[in-house]
């Protein structure tokens, strides 16, 4: 159902613990994938899922983040007109 990309900036621990956390996410979710890449297009071919999601190495997601985001793509067909969902972050300090 949905893939997400792992932009690889280099940083393994932050990679990793990054892959752990969206992974407890996305394990719900059937047919779900997550890749590590070096650049997100490159392996866009890869990809076989109706969605994806391109996070960057340090992202992390609060508890049922993809579930209801891909939960409002399944309640309404209409929705699937729809190009993206986004969230929005801001940081004070």
């Amino acid at each position: 159902m949905l893939t997400c990309i792992i932009r690889n900036n280099g940083e393994d621990n932050v990679i990793k613990l990054t892959y752990e956390n969206l992974w407890n996410e996305l394990k719900d979710i059937t047919d779900s994938k997550l890749i590590v890449s070096d650049h997100w297009f490159t392996d866009l071919d890869k990809v076989k899922t109706p969605y994806v999601c391109f996070v960057e190495a340090d992202c992390l997601v609060n508890s049922g983040y993809f579930s209801s985001q891909v939960g409002l793509f399944k309640k309404n067909p209409y929705f699937r007109k729809l190009a993206m969902l986004s969230s929005a972050t801001g940081v004070n300090d």
